[in-house]
């Protein structure tokens, strides 16, 4: 199995025999080095790798990968439900075989992709450059109103115009919590490393934390479903939490009916569920991407944040079902063991 804690593996040395091929390997690596996903050829019969690209190598963590096992670089897990996943440079993500006959060999080029549930790196950039227009634009003139709205608070102003200026600095309230999901989604695109943890954290005990907080402060029930034997997890719990509180807080405001929303805890996965509306089928391929919202007062970017937060503790989120009457679940996958 991987080791998820480092991206190189320095002990890592070349077989002592490399694959006798009847043909040129350069040709291959032409045939892939553009490629922006990571890539492998690999030999259809026994599946090591005869030659990649750069962006494989970079997740590798070493070029000196001809001639091994693919399984040497990728944990693998197949859904039901969603297929295929596989664990590679921190991240899940999609993996696609391509079967081919080059020079009498059966071959498979293997592309490792980012679910399309998923904003591409391109357009959190952009959306970063966003963020600071408009953080600059907003911040200074809402504090100003924010202070002449408590000097109108003062008990000297009574009658009708305290109800006026409650709802007044509730809507500045509201405005000043989107800024600050902005600041925050602004923060963590500046960080590029991957947090680890020293300590393995229980994710169930852990999610238990995030429910009971959910369910004091809107007094409305969570169940969380936790396996007998703990889970545990070499992980960022303060990251982990963060995301976990941002889906639970979509899930209860989009919850309907009987049924309350659940969490259930699993072996290296946690999923929430909620029964509410279906997510509408225009928007549910881009979840995961800044500014896509059904709701007027939200700036549609607590999934993006979800999603961000936990790349960096070298986790994934997807949304694995949607379905009002079985339920919506989105999962966090999170790094093998």
């Amino acid at each position: 199995m991987m080791n998820t804690n480092t991206s190189i593996y320095p002990t890592m040395h070349l077989p002592a025999t490399r694959p006798q091929t009847g043909f040129d390997l350069r040709s291959l690596q032409i045939l892939i080095a553009d490629s922006p996903n990571p890539t492998f050829v690999i030999d259809a019969q026994d599946h090591k790798i005869l030659c990649a690209n750069e962006a494989a190598f970079s997740g590798c963590g070493t070029e000196a990968v001809t001639g091994w096992e693919l399984s040497t670089f990728i944990e693998s897990v197949s859904d039901p439900k969603f297929g295929e996943l596989v664990y590679f440079n921190n991240q899940w993500l999609r993996i696609q075989h391509t079967p081919f006959e080059y020079a009498g060999e059966q071959l498979v080029k293997v592309v490792l992709l980012q679910d399309d549930q998923l904003p591409t790196s391109d357009m959190l950039n952009a959306v970063s450059d966003l963020n600071a227009v408009l953080l600059h634009r907003f911040r200074s003139p809402i504090t100003g109103i924010q202070g002449f709205v408590s000097l109108l608070k003062d008990p000297a102003n009574i009658g009708r115009s305290s109800v006026y200026l409650e709802k007044v600095d509730l809507g500045l309230t509201q405005l000043v919590e989107m800024l600050e999901e902005l600041d925050l989604l602004q923060a963590l695109e500046r960080e590029d490393e991957v947090l680890y943890a020293s300590e393995p954290v229980a994710i169930g005990r852990s999610a238990e934390q995030v429910a009971n907080s959910k369910v004091s402060e809107t007094g409305k029930p969570v169940i969380v479903q936790r396996p007998r034997q703990e889970p545990l997890v070499y992980t960022n719990e303060a990251k982990l939490q963060h995301a976990l509180k941002i889906l639970l807080d979509n899930a209860v405001d989009f919850n309907r009916g009987e049924k309350p929303v659940r969490v259930e805890v699993e072996k290296n996965r946690i999923r929430v569920i909620n029964y509410g509306r279906a997510i509408p089928e225009e928007i549910a391929d881009k979840v995961f991407h800044p500014f896509i919202t059904t709701r007027a007062n939200s700036l549609g970017i607590g999934l993006t944040l979800a999603h961000i937060v936990l790349r960096h503790v070298g986790a994934s989120v997807f949304l694995k079902q949607n379905d009002a009457e079985n339920g919506v679940i989105f999962e966090i996958m999170l790094p093998p063991q």
